[in-house]
């Protein structure tokens, strides 16, 4: 048979443009994270030279197959002698299983197809490409690869910020292009938090637990010590993920106090944590075995002057004293800790 001079040239100038794409680096994993590239398996039969290459790749849509075919190294007076238009029938399985068939016409191809995993379990799989041609003859490539299925997690260990634990999460759910890609829920010492859906557009975003919330976690009732908060992410495919942070709660409030020159008070300003829709904290303050002023606070802070404790004594029709006394002030924060102080008072 004789060869083409001008199809023998355009097959080499096509072979070396597509070079780089031949074959995905050996253990690599995409952007997504999801499927990672094992060693190939070279087809024995077609060899290196042969003209089908199959490679697999992430995409924001999904798991794309891209499948290119340089061409028959004949020429194409063969197809005209037996008068058989060039093209041929295109088959891609998965694990032995057919996903993918269809017809092509040309001496070449360069496509790209969607490959669905949403209901392939995480472990090896093969992913197999068939391509008859025309003239009887058939090509076949294959990539294994390693998929992870599960949805991603990441949660950082931010410090405690003025409204209490905050951290950033990052999720990243395999998605194939549908608006939600998954959902997660969150617990705080195993009691239900809230549930959230992801969709394509938030997938991979970090973003604080309080902004995929909606608001932030309620802590200022919770004991002394540390908690747990725990978020579980499940994809559309079944897979779930789950992960676990901790953070101490040390909402014992605090009290400062501004005196005189003799030691005896001027002004008590206790400070608690910031609370939600529940009182911040109280202060009893007591006299001779009996609570002389109780205040309770929304805000964080809360603020008694001289002229408060006296006005407190002539409420409760006590006399003024003509010389230092205690007076002991209760601090009781939301989370019921307590923080007990004495103080001398002198009208």
């Amino acid at each position: 048979m004789k060869l083409c001079t001008w199809t023998v040239c355009w097959t080499g100038l096509v072979l070396l443009l597509l070079a780089p794409l031949a074959k995905p680096a050996i253990g690599s994993t995409p952007a997504g994270g999801f499927i990672q590239i094992l060693p190939d398996k070279v087809d024995e039969k077609a060899g290196e030279l042969s003209p089908l290459r199959l490679e697999l790749s992430e995409k924001q849509s999904g798991v794309v197959a891209r499948i290119i075919f340089t061409g028959e190294h004949h020429s194409s007076a063969a197809e005209e002698d037996f008068q058989i238009p060039p093209g041929g029938l295109l088959t891609l399985a998965l694990n032995g299983h057919v996903i993918f068939q269809e017809a092509f016409t040309g001496t070449t191809l360069a496509i790209e197809r969607k490959i669905s995993l949403q209901t392939v379990p995480s472990g090896e799989h093969l992913l197999g490409c068939e391509l008859q041609y025309s003239l009887g003859t058939i090509h076949q490539a294959e990539v294994a690869f390693l998929l992870r299925a599960a949805p991603s997690v990441e949660i950082s260990r931010d410090q405690e910020g003025e409204k209490g634990f905050d951290p950033f999460v990052t999720l990243n759910f395999l998605g194939e292009g549908e608006e939600t890609v998954g959902f997660f829920e969150v617990a705080m010492d195993e009691h239900p938090v809230g549930m959230v859906e992801v969709t394509a557009q938030d997938n991979g975003n970090t973003r604080k637990l309080s902004e995929w919330l909606g608001s932030p976690l309620k802590t200022a009732t919770l004991p002394q010590g540390i908690h747990l908060v725990k978020i579980t992410a499940h994809g559309l495919n079944g897979e779930e993920t789950a992960r676990f942070v901790s953070f101490a709660v040390d909402h014992l409030p605090e009290v400062n106090t501004t005196v005189d020159k003799e030691g005896n008070i001027e002004v008590i300003k206790a400070s608690f944590h910031p609370a939600e829709e529940i009182y911040a904290g109280a202060m009893d303050i007591f006299y001779q075995q009996g609570v002389i002023l109780s205040l309770q606070s929304r805000e964080p802070t809360l603020t008694v002057h001289k002229k408060d404790l006296m006005n407190a004594f002539v409420r409760h029709n006590l006399a003024l004293p003509q010389q230092p006394v205690s007076l002991v002030v209760c601090l009781r924060a939301a989370n019921a800790s307590e923080n007990w102080h004495v103080v001398s008072f002198l009208p």
